[in-house]
């Protein structure tokens, strides 16, 4: 998924809060704060973290301002418990798409604009898992 970048600063001082795992999920008081410099950078959307559940494939997104995260369903939504998943984030359209073993499954946010960092968590994988982020175009499409 994407996250709002955040100052080096806030890690360094909360480095025994973040030795378990960090969920922007949870954290967002401190994160709002702690970021409020950057905010010049986010454009318009309120959309400050947003990612892929890979099952059942959901959209999972904060703005930061309330207490909880929204999931959302989405037109295309499919579970990605094995193949191959990449997400493209297009700041020019300002959607984050979602593509299955090189078929796009279609667009699970919309409305994004400013600076966004990659995201990423892996839980309770049962098979092996890899990660890999790279700049440019979605395997398997031309």
């Amino acid at each position: 998924g994407i996250i709002r970048p955040f100052d080096e600063y806030w890690v360094n001082m909360n480095d025994d809060s973040c030795k378990d795992g960090f969920n922007p999920f949870e954290s967002w008081s401190d994160m709002i704060d702690a970021t409020s410099s950057r905010r010049k950078n986010w454009g318009e959307s309120n959309v400050h973290c947003c990612w892929y559940e890979t099952y059942p494939g959901s959209c999972q997104w904060t703005d930061w301002e309330t207490t909880s995260q929204t999931i959302d369903d989405w037109c295309g939504m499919e579970h990605a418990l094995e193949g191959d998943v990449c997400l493209l984030l297009d700041l020019d359209e300002g959607t984050l798409s979602v593509y299955k073993n090189g078929r796009r499954l279609g667009i699970m946010k919309d409305g994004l604009s400013g600076e966004y960092c990659w995201l990423m968590s892996i839980q309770g994988a049962s098979n092996s898992t890899a990660v890999q982020i790279k700049r440019g175009y979605i395997p398997g499409i031309k």
